[in-house]
């Protein structure tokens, strides 16, 4: 799982530079802005890479 920072109106606002970024642990970052409160994020499954169809991977040619 990773956690993606959100764009929203609170994001935008407090932590914009955050905005698009994955981590694998949520960020939480305080601000007097914010009143301590921490970076809106949404968690999502990590994607499995897969090998393009028709390769075997034993690295033989």
């Amino acid at each position: 799982m990773y956690y993606l920072v959100v764009n929203n109106e609170f994001n935008r606002r407090y932590y914009p530079s955050l905005i698009g970024l994955r981590f694998l642990n949520p960020p939480i970052h305080a601000s007097e802005h914010a009143d301590h409160r921490p970076v809106q994020v949404r968690k999502l499954p990590v994607r499995s890479r897969r090998r393009p169809s028709g390769t075997t991977g034993t690295g033989h040619a």
